[in-house]
C-alpha cells in the first residue's frame, strides 16, 4: 500500500454499489450490456485472483462474490458484443479497482457504483414477483 494511503473501505464499497442499483436503468441497448459484461468480468477476476484485502472479503454482500459475478457477466453478455464499449468499461474498471485496492475512497465509490448499475436487482425482484 502507496504511504498514506488508507485501506480498501468495504462500507464505502458496500454504499457505492446500493447507490448505484438505484440508478440502474431496466432496459439495456448493446453498449450497456457490453459496459456491464467488461465491469463484471474485470470484478470475477479480482475476486478470483483474491486480488481484496481478506477481512474485506469476509464481509462481502453476495453481490461482490464470485457466483453473482459470473452470473452477472453471463446475463450482460451481448452476442455479439460491442467490443469498444465492453473493452473501454474494462480498462476503466482495472484503473478504478487498482486505486481503490490502494485505498483510494473515490476510486472505491466510482468502481463500485458502475457495478450496482450493472445489479441483477431488477431481475431478481421479477423473479421473486412470479
Amino acid at each position: 500500500m502507496a504511504a498514506g494511503a488508507v485501506p480498501f473501505d468495504i462500507e464505502t464499497a458496500i454504499a457505492a454499489f446500493r447507490a448505484g442499483e438505484a440508478k440502474a436503468p431496466t432496459t439495456y441497448d448493446i453498449g450497456y450490456l457490453s459496459r456491464c459484461n467488461g465491469r463484471w468480468v474485470i470484478h470475477a477476476d479480482a475476486v478470483d485472483d483474491g486480488a481484496f484485502p481478506a477481512d474485506a472479503e469476509a464481509r462481502f454482500p453476495d453481490e461482490f462474490r464470485l457466483p453473482y459475478a459470473i452470473t452477472a457477466m453471463d446475463y450482460f453478455n451481448a452476442d455479439p458484443p460491442e467490443i469498444e464499449s465492453m473493452f473501454d468499461a474494462q480498462n476503466k474498471a482495472e484503473r478504478l479497482l487498482r486505486l481503490a485496492l490502494a485505498g483510494e475512497e473515490e476510486a472505491t465509490r466510482h468502481y463500485f457504483e458502475a457495478l450496482g448499475r450493472c445489479s441483477l436487482l431488477a431481475q431478481t425482484v421479477g423473479a421473486s414477483a412470479d
